[in-house]
C-alpha cells in the first residue's frame, strides 16, 4: 500500500511538473499572441489615419473643384446676360415682338382650357 502511495505521489509530481512546463509555454504563447494583436491594432490605427488624411485631401480637392466650377458658371451666365442685354438694346422691336407673340400664345392656351371646361 505504501508502495502504491509513493507511485501515486510520484505520478502526481510528474503531472505537476508537466503542468508547470505547459503553463510557461502557454503564457509565452498568449504573451506573443497579445503582442501580435497589439501590433496589428497599431498598424490598423496608422492605416486608418492615413485613409482619413487621404479622404480629407480628396474632400478639399473636391471643394476647390466645385468652387471653380461655380465661378466659371457664374461668369458664363453673366457673359450671356450681358450679351443678351446688348442684343435687346440693339434690336428692341424684334425682342418685343417675340415676347408679345409668346405671351399671346400662352394666353390663347390658357383661354382655350377655360372655354373647354364650360
Amino acid at each position: 500500500m505504501a508502495q502504491e502511495k509513493s507511485k501515486i505521489n510520484e505520478a502526481l509530481a510528474i503531472l505537476e511538473e508537466a503542468a508547470k512546463d505547459k503553463k510557461e509555454e502557454l503564457n509565452k504563447l498568449v504573451g506573443s499572441g497579445y503582442a501580435n494583436v497589439r501590433e496589428l491594432f497599431t498598424e490598423g490605427l496608422k492605416k486608418s489615419s492615413q485613409v482619413q488624411e487621404k479622404l480629407g485631401d480628396a474632400v478639399s480637392d473636391g471643394e476647390k473643384i466645385v468652387e471653380d466650377t461655380i465661378k466659371r458658371g457664374s461668369m458664363y451666365v453673366q457673359d450671356a446676360a450681358n450679351q443678351l442685354g446688348k442684343e435687346i438694346h440693339n434690336k428692341p422691336m424684334l425682342y418685343l415682338a417675340i415676347v408679345s407673340g409668346v405671351s399671346l400664345f400662352i394666353g390663347y392656351l390658357l383661354g382655350s382650357k377655360k372655354e373647354g371646361n364650360k
